[in-house]
């Protein structure tokens, strides 16, 4: 339930927050937990030899992992997938450091301007180095272009934007 950030004050009852078809693979999965259950659990066995990346295995990661946790998957037989732009994004496991940073307030970015939270992921040396091209994960407010400075500060404060997750070097 919280990998699909499930929550029963959705306001037509039980479903997602999350608002992209592409993250569900049941037609009802946004609103019907088992059915996007079933629908996840039987991708996993599909043999996509064509696109490995646009396997449910790969598309869905921390779904397969906590599933296979849970479920003892070893006993399965899915096919052999092989992540390859997960493991290109991720650094090819040269992972050495996840620092959480606390960006403070820069006046020329109003995106910081109450400062915010990111992961910070430190690769060894030669993947991301020199530090500031180390990759950041980022939740943060999707803000509309030319948005009025009053109106911005309203709905930041009291939170009536959409947000997303990101990815960025960690000088942007």
């Amino acid at each position: 339930m919280r990998l699909l950030h499930y929550k029963s004050t959705h306001k037509n009852g039980e479903g997602s927050e999350i608002i992209s078809n592409n993250f569900f693979l049941a037609e009802d999965g946004m609103i019907n937990p088992k059915s996007e259950l079933e629908k996840t659990i039987a991708s996993f066995f599909v043999n996509d030899v064509n696109n490995h990346d646009n396997h449910a295995k790969c598309r869905f990661i921390a779904r397969y992992e906590w599933l296979s946790s849970k479920l003892n998957f070893n006993h399965f037989d899915f096919p052999n997938i092989k992540c390859k732009s997960f493991i290109k994004w991720i650094g090819k496991n040269q992972i050495i450091n996840l620092k959480l940073v606390f960006v403070s307030s820069y006046l020329e970015n109003p995106g910081s301007l109450f400062g915010h939270l990111l992961l910070r992921i430190d690769a060894k040396e030669g993947i991301f180095s020199p530090l500031m091209l180390n990759t950041t994960l980022n939740y943060g407010a999707i803000v509309p272009q030319n948005e009025n400075p009053f109106a911005y500060i309203y709905n930041g404060i009291f939170g009536n934007y959409k947000s997303q997750f990101s990815d960025e070097r960690f000088h942007m």
